[in-house]
């Protein structure tokens, strides 16, 4: 939990100013749930009461600080490769 509020306080206020710290933590929450599934905006926006723009836009912050990242699959039919997949990210930053 300290890390959450640390990486709320510091980390995530650098990126943007407005996000309100007990919605974040209920959309953390609803993407860790998700780990190793397919990306489902709609899912996480209905269970972390947001709208879907706001979960495309917090699930970039969380990219862009190296929490998540989303794993593509390989196919050589360009509209497979569409799918995405979230796993949180391994690296000691």
């Amino acid at each position: 939990m300290f890390y959450l509020n640390t990486f709320i306080e510091r980390d995530e206020r650098k990126l943007s100013d407005a996000i309100d710290s007990l919605k974040f933590l209920r959309f953390m929450t609803a993407v860790a749930v998700r780990c190793g599934q397919m990306l489902n905006v709609s899912d996480i926006a209905s269970d972390a009461d947001l709208n879907q723009a706001q979960v495309r836009d917090w699930l970039g912050i969380l990219e862009t600080l190296g929490i998540i990242f989303y794993l593509y699959p390989y196919s050589n039919n360009m509209l497979k490769r569409l799918v995405s997949v979230i796993f949180p990210s391994t690296s000691n930053n």
